[in-house]
């Protein structure tokens, strides 16, 4: 009796640590995407009975490290194609978030008709940002190490324009500091952003594919992204 009471303690145990089994995932440094994305995998890790937490790094030290897998179980959100660089890392193939590319400028304008259009100015982009370090390549730019640096640069008219995602742009502009600048219309592109988890949580796949595609069906996605893009302009 007392043999059958000990095990079941144990399996109770072993149940509970499961039960409330907490991941670890690492995301960019100063990225307002984030406030989005980690609302939205907050919640689809919720549906699956698990919580998370999440480390900020600079861009490219934070796939390093979810690629390692060492210390984290995944990216919060990326692109699509990391998987390419990082092979390690498995995308769930449910848009988290539809990234839009932007010009901000503080004079200058010009019809946005894709990358090509950018060639003529002098260009500031975010290190690590892949969309705007790939989309800018061979072009007349600097690469600095955060959005608060762009803006000062193009503030000071040391650039003629600078591209980062329009969540971010607007978090800016919004700050009285920076309320000359403007947003250049349409986005020189959109991206689709997706959650990535190291090989060694494959097992979550299918699962949280499945979470995703019913909060997208349901419009809760959206909702947290139209909630949250509403408070910027509220403030």
């Amino acid at each position: 009796m007392k043999v059958k009471t000990i095990v079941s303690l144990l399996f109770l145990c072993v149940l509970s640590l499961f039960s409330s089994q907490q991941l670890k995932l690492v995301t960019v440094q100063n990225s307002v995407v984030s406030h989005v994305t980690h609302k939205v995998i907050k919640e689809a890790y919720r549906r699956l009975g698990l919580t998370i937490s999440l480390d900020y790094y600079p861009a490219k030290r934070s796939l390093a490290l979810s690629n390692e897998g060492v210390f984290y179980d995944g990216e919060l959100h990326r692109i699509g194609g990391m998987e390419k660089k990082y092979p390690n890392l498995i995308p769930i193939w449910v848009p988290i978030y539809l990234l839009e590319g932007v010009i901000v400028t503080s004079g200058v304008d010009f019809d946005v008709k894709g990358w090509d259009s950018l060639n003529p100015y002098s260009i500031a982009v975010r290190r690590g940002i892949s969309f705007t370090v790939n989309g800018t390549k061979g072009m007349n730019r600097v690469i600095l190490n955060s959005n608060e640096h762009l803006f000062q640069l193009l503030d000071n008219q040391r650039v003629d324009i600078i591209v980062l995602s329009r969540i971010n742009a607007l978090k800016q502009i919004q700050n009285q500091k920076y309320s000359n600048l403007k947003i250049l219309e349409p986005p020189v592109q959109v991206y689709k952003m997706y959650h990535y988890l190291h090989k060694k949580n494959a097992h979550l796949v299918p699962k949280l594919k499945s979470v995703l595609k019913d909060m997208q069906e349901e419009g809760v996605i959206q909702k947290i992204k139209s909630d949250y893009i509403r408070s910027l302009s509220n403030k």
